[in-house]
């Protein structure tokens, strides 16, 4: 490139793509394989293109029964008003307040935790510039659902 390009070679830096090796290297013991759990999992933003309002009133509209036995877990950096707006809609949607689960910021090792131990993951983002957090989750083990856009198609399949 720096030939092409005409740039100098020292300011030329290679930045890697793809998922971290702790969620996709299978020789780790410290993961070991687990059932899945009782939750559906989201990472996310506030950002409205991720779609979370839709994703706890879609959640909210499974029937009772369905949902008895499970959590929408959503990882999120939240602010405050944020956080009680989600658990206002949640509630006015019908959703018991046990079944909605914000965990705020946690550690690579805890998603990781996560997104082994799911009964699937979901991203209902209108667009990513990659979609790395289902990328993730499908290397640990996760059985994802995405919506139909943006790089989904080409990254998830």
């Amino acid at each position: 490139l720096a030939t092409v390009w005409g740039v100098e070679a020292k300011r030329i830096h290679s930045i890697g793509s793809g998922i971290d090796e702790l969620f996709s290297d299978a020789s780790n013991t410290e993961l070991a394989p687990t059932p899945p759990g009782n939750f559906v999992l989201s990472v996310g933003r506030s950002d409205p293109r991720k779609q979370t309002r839709k994703l706890i009133s879609s959640f909210s509209r499974l029937s009772p029964e369905e949902r008895s036995a499970l959590r929408l877990v959503i990882v999120c950096r939240l602010d405050n008003d944020t956080r009680n707006s989600w658990l206002k809609h949640a509630q006015d949607c019908g959703l018991p307040s046990d079944q909605l689960i914000l965990t705020g910021v946690i550690s690579d090792k805890e998603l990781r935790d996560l997104y082994s131990s799911c009964a699937v993951f979901v991203d209902t983002s209108l667009y990513e510039g990659f979609g790395l957090p289902a990328a993730e989750a499908i290397a640990c083990g996760a059985l994802a659902i995405t919506s139909n856009s943006s790089s989904f198609p080409e990254v998830i399949g």
